[in-house]
């Protein structure tokens, strides 16, 4: 167990170096997705670090609707859990590399008081000024098991 987390906190470390130049002060917080939308209103304007399931609606080279979710299975059984991303030059070019992985991904939190996808403050959150969103998971072939060894995933 913590290797993983020593594994994770690399990936994100690696994360923010692969694509992100953050001034100290403007650190980022590590925040799940489920937290993130819960209490979203609590981090507007913030930098976030967040790890889940990205999909993009792409149709030839355009790219429509983006959305982050915390578990493939939101996405698959079509759940109200999502936070939708304002897309990145850089995820646009690595638009085949990121879209349905679990990805790292740094932005900032954006808000919106009123109707959306925040179940207890009434609000909408979304994920803007993408600064890196990297590879982290395939959920064809899960890290856990390529890291223990299964010889079908090398």
């Amino acid at each position: 167990m913590n290797r993983e987390r020593s594994r994770f906190r690399r990936a994100i470390v690696g994360g923010l170096l692969a694509g992100t130049l953050v001034i100290a002060a403007d650190r980022p917080l590590v925040v799940n997705p489920n937290r993130l939308i819960i209490y979203s209103q609590k981090y507007d304007k913030k930098l976030v670090v967040v790890v889940g399931y990205l999909w993009m609606d792409v149709s030839g080279r355009d790219v429509g609707n983006v959305f982050l979710y915390p578990h493939k299975e939101d996405f698959d059984n079509e759940l109200p859990y999502s936070i939708p991303v304002t897309v990145s030059k850089q995820m646009l070019r690595d638009k085949d590399k990121i879209n349905g992985m679990y990805v790292v991904l740094t932005g900032t939190v954006r808000f919106s008081p009123g109707d959306g996808n925040d179940p207890e403050l009434g609000g909408a959150v979304s994920i803007s000024d993408v600064l890196s969103c990297v590879p982290w998971s395939d959920p064809q072939h899960p890290r856990a098991l390529r890291l223990a060894g299964e010889p079908h995933m090398k």
